[in-house]
């Protein structure tokens, strides 16, 4: 499920916190491909984190830039990395990392 962060969520099992800023023509197309990756995977929750609106959740991880996104597992970071993405990128770094 791809959802909206609001800012009191608790990050239960696997999810990846996809960190975008709404002006990022690069964060609205990765967030099509998240939409397909959500599909494949839909045990794995997806949050979307406006960086302009929760910019403490930026700094918390320290974030230099969007889209970044955060493989998480109960409040605890697996992995991470940053810029554009496809598909079978996003994929292979589920498996490696889960």
């Amino acid at each position: 499920m791809i959802k909206e962060y609001e800012g009191n969520t608790l990050f239960k099992g696997y999810n990846i916190l996809f960190f975008y800023g709404s002006w990022s023509s690069t964060c609205t197309v990765n967030e099509k491909i998240l939409m397909d990756l959500n599909k494949k995977y839909p045990n794995i929750d997806i949050i979307k984190v406006n960086t302009t609106k929760f910019y403490d959740m930026k700094k918390k991880y320290t974030l230099n830039r969007v889209p970044s996104y955060l493989l998480v597992k109960d409040e605890k970071e697996i992995s991470r990395f940053s810029g554009g993405i496809n598909l079978k990128f996003l994929d292979e770094w589920l498996r490696k990392n889960m």
